[in-house]
């Protein structure tokens, strides 16, 4: 699976909570990217692949970062989720995030001029 990632991928271990319908889920940020993270629950989780979800994480610097998020994978005790369009404050806030975490910093840029790419095409067609 790691072959198919686009984004490389920074390790946290930030508590974070995921809502999905009236339930909340507490669970544990594994590792997070510009596109998507993984989360590992204590507890099982009943949320189904394609499900759109509210992903918190929360952050001992900063206001909780809120995400929204497709379910990719799930296998009731860790889901891998991608993260649906953003609002402008929310894409900082995630990119701050990742900046300050990765080991990488060359390859985030990498990935930031693809992304800035990425949206600039689709703005045009729009």
């Amino acid at each position: 699976m790691n072959e198919q990632r686009k984004f490389h991928r920074v390790r946290m271990t930030e508590t974070c909570s995921l809502s999905y319908q009236s339930t909340l889920y507490h669970g544990q940020l594994d590792n997070i990217s510009l596109n998507g993270a993984v989360v590992s629950f204590t507890e099982p989780v009943s949320v189904p692949v394609g499900a759109i979800c509210l992903l918190t994480v929360y952050l001992k610097e900063t206001a909780p970062l809120r995400l929204n998020i497709e379910v990719i994978h799930s296998n009731n005790a860790m889901i891998g989720m991608r993260f649906v369009p953003l609002d402008e404050a929310g894409q900082h806030q995630l990119v701050d995030l990742v900046q300050r975490f990765s080991t990488e910093p060359e390859k985030l840029a990498s990935e930031l001029d693809i992304l800035k790419w990425q949206i600039a095409n689709y703005l045009r067609a729009s």
